[in-house]
């Protein structure tokens, strides 16, 4: 009998070891539930390939659905939603939901023909909106301009700066860098003489390159400065590029530049730290389009300048812009042209039927995408945009908006 009983307890405890495994690191749940009136439908995605761990929410009355996504880790808790308020006005239906522990994840959303409005975008006229606003209580922070570092024409906003990430801008000596842990900018300063365009200069990665514009007869090395460790690297190159090279694009650890003096493309691997001659006009430029190489005539690339392409499908009136994460998690980001500038949009991969308006920019080919954060440029402040934070500064450059050469850099590591 006793070791019947001790069987028992083995097994018992092998069941609930295993519950407990799968309840950590099985693949999630799916759970459907009322809160406040409102269907709720909630998917928990863990562990999965491909897929970021996150919540999706359905969040459905009459014939309204809200459809959300938040990266919060609740350790596959359910029913995380404890509450939803809401207000009805003339041609909006406005909510934001109560998660556990009175936690506030959004801002109040605002779903006007089929698109989302955040509080914080719309005009604040409507009495009946301010008056649920207002008895919220919400305490969420602000974006917080005080605590600053400043260097090179760079002002760093320490206190808007996310854990576990990493910012390089451009300056016109080289360029400064910073982390979130120390909260610090540092300069490196690679040329002699100030450059304002710096066409050969780029972000790979966590890795700046560049040649050294103080070189006159062509370029004869690659330089390659890690933004989180600080480790330089210097390529020394067979043959001098000449002046006219340009830069094709970026794949995986790799930049791609063409010369269009020998005809020859070169990939510059940050990963190996090498250089190697990879397109000529015996072979061909190899040119990245929409997820595949090809080969283009190196004349073609001699004359006007081809570069790597990544399209993806536009949605009636809605340009694509650029697409992250999995087919469960993530977002795919639009853009409408409005007079000088751009209206960013945001769908969630998992419900493409619905949009939320994020801000306006200038400057298309200035945002960056990383993890649930937007990056872009706001006449001479970099900005970013999550759900949870809203739209907050990481930096000024008071050079921004009058020299379009000027990049950046955002990395994240753990």
């Amino acid at each position: 009998m006793k070791k019947l009983f001790l069987t028992l307890i083995f097994l018992f405890f092998i069941y609930f070891l295993l519950q407990a495994v799968f309840y950590y690191f099985g693949p999630g749940h799916t759970v459907e539930y009322n809160a406040a009136g409102f269907e709720v439908k909630e998917v928990y995605i863990n562990k999965q390939k491909e897929e970021k761990q996150s919540y999706n929410f359905t969040i459905k009355t009459n014939e309204n659905k809200f459809y959300l996504q938040i990266f919060k880790d609740y350790e596959n808790e359910k029913k995380v939603i404890k509450d939803i308020k809401s207000t009805q006005t003339s041609d909006m239906l406005c909510i934001i939901p109560v998660f556990i522990n009175d936690e506030i994840l959004t801002d109040v959303m605002c779903l006007k023909n089929n698109v989302i409005y955040n509080y914080a975008d719309l005009n604040h006229s409507n009495k009946e909106l301010e008056e649920f606003y207002s008895s919220l209580n919400i305490t969420k922070s602000e974006d917080d301009l005080n605590n600053q570092e400043s260097r090179n024409n760079v002002i760093l906003y320490k206190n808007n700066f996310q854990p576990n990430y990493y910012l390089s801008i451009d300056t016109y000596k080289g360029f400064v860098y910073a982390n979130a842990t120390k909260k610090m900018l540092y300069s490196k300063n690679i040329f002699t003489n100030d450059v304002y365009d710096n066409y050969l200069s780029t972000y790979v990665n966590e890795y700046y390159v560049t040649v050294n514009y103080d070189e006159q007869y062509g370029y004869s090395k690659i330089y390659v400065y890690d933004i989180v460790t600080g480790k330089e690297e210097i390529i020394t190159l067979a043959k001098n590029i000449e002046k006219n090279t340009y830069i094709q694009g970026i794949y995986n650890n790799s930049l791609y530049l063409f010369d269009r003096s020998s005809k020859k493309q070169y990939e510059i691997n940050t990963e190996t730290m090498t250089v190697l001659e990879v397109g000529n006009v015996s072979t061909g430029i190899k040119i990245y389009k929409n997820g595949t190489f090809e080969r283009v005539s190196a004349h073609e690339c001699a004359n006007n300048d081809i570069l790597f392409e990544e399209k993806g499908l536009d949605n009636d009136n809605y340009l694509f812009l650029a697409s992250t994460g999995g087919k469960q998690t993530g977002y795919t980001y639009y853009y409408q042209k409005q007079n000088n500038s751009y209206r960013i949009y945001r769908v969630n991969n998992v419900n493409k039927e619905q949009y939320t308006y994020l801000f306006n920019t200038k400057y298309l080919d200035q945002i960056k995408i990383v993890n649930e954060y937007i990056f872009f440029i706001d006449n001479n402040y970099l900005r970013y945009y999550s759900d949870y934070t809203g739209i907050r500064t990481l930096a000024y450059n008071s050079e921004l908006t009058f020299n379009q050469n000027i990049k950046y850099q955002i990395i994240y590591q753990k």
